[in-house]
């Protein structure tokens, strides 16, 4: 999750050749997708779709309280679509 808040694509992509869960949450709740999303490292979200990430699986309170205070990205659009 921390490879994905912080945008380190590589690790991120090491974690899950290795076998890392990329539905995995952290103690709060949150995925790796979503703290990519809330870091605003969309190469990060790219690399956790594309490896099977589910968008369901962000916590309900990012989609519906703090992604629409965002500015308007292609990844905060796609996401919130995702809620709608």
């Amino acid at each position: 999750i921390s490879a994905a808040a912080t945008g380190d694509t590589g690790r991120l992509k090491e974690l899950i050749a290795a076998g890392a869960p990329v539905n995995a949450q952290d103690e709060d709740g949150f995925s790796a997708l979503a703290m990519a999303a809330l870091s605003g490292r969309e190469e990060a979200v790219g690399v956790l779709l594309k490896a099977g990430a589910r968008p369901g699986s962000i916590h309900a309170s990012i989609i519906a309280v703090i992604l629409p205070s965002y500015p308007p990205t292609p990844t905060v659009d796609a996401l919130l679509a995702i809620g709608r």
